[in-house]
């Protein structure tokens, strides 16, 4: 809920300016710019960037901040300004073939994302590459929630970094070129109600010691779930006709799996 000292900013593409000050009578335009108030200071611990209605991205958001901010970038009802589960959608209609918003500092952490649909806006090789992508190291601690990672060329989401601690939580990743989720050099991911659907190549292509619980694994392209260096627990998860193997786990640790359905995949 929303408190006293919590800074609340807005983004509304259609009717916002980023020469405004971010107050919902007077919003930003852009994400990328209510980004940049993380990176010169203005947007502390516990504040709010909330996007309002559909926005769309020519260029990649990159957020540069060099400090560990917690901050909740987040979609919210375009009507009142509230954050009550109503997802802003970022569709790409760039010319390049690049991320739609780049994790570019090692001191990112914390950051959460919540209902936002990501839209690569894909056509044969055109559209955007990557939904989100962490390109340097060590980043962690950061959480999704209730977001759609869909149509870019190549993945949802990219991190191959040692980006530990990472958790999606009601998610989807859908129609992406290359797999839903890919982040093989992690540790420590939750990945909970999370669905992985109609990739071309991996559903979700994961680093070691993650917990999978509640997922549907479905009609990707290769393998439905493919797992790195064992010691995962996943419960509760459907793997259905992925063109591969339902799960795939690479590594010689010990993992556990319960309650688990593998219904018509064409591998093992």
């Amino acid at each position: 809920g929303d408190t006293s000292d919590q800074a609340i900013y807005y983004c509304s593409f259609s009717s916002g300016d980023d020469s405004d000050d971010g107050s919902y009578g007077s919003p930003f335009k852009t994400l990328a710019h209510a980004l940049s108030k993380i990176a010169d200071g203005t947007i502390n611990d516990g504040d709010h960037i909330r996007v309002m209605g559909t926005e769309e991205v020519s260029e990649t958001i990159a957020s540069t901040h060099t400090s560990t901010i917690e901050a909740l970038i987040t979609g919210a009802n375009h009507t009142n300004g509230l954050v009550d589960g109503t997802r802003a959608t970022l569709k790409w209609t760039g010319d390049d073939v690049s991320p739609m918003i780049t994790l570019n500092n090692s001191s990112i952490d914390y950051l959460a994302f919540a209902n936002l649909v990501l839209d690569g806006n894909a056509s044969g090789t055109t559209g955007a590459e990557h939904g989100i992508e962490a390109t340097v190291a060590n980043m962690h601690n950061m959480s999704f929630m209730n977001m759609r990672f869909t149509n870019f060329t190549d993945s949802g989401v990219q991190t191959n970094n040692n980006a530990n601690y990472w958790n999606f939580i009601r998610c989807r990743f859908d129609h992406n070129g290359e797999s839903g989720l890919e982040a093989t050099s992690t540790f420590f991911a939750q990945i909970h109600e999370c669905c992985f659907d109609s990739n071309e190549e991996y559903g979700g292509n994961i680093g070691s010691a993650a917990r999978l619980s509640n997922c549907v694994f479905h009609n990707n392209g290769n393998d439905g779930a493919r797992v790195h260096n064992a010691g995962m627990m996943i419960h509760n998860s459907i793997f259905h006709g992925n063109t591969g193997d339902g799960l795939t786990i690479i590594g010689s640790g010990a993992s556990v799996i319960t309650n688990c359905a593998w219904v018509a995949n064409q591998g093992y």
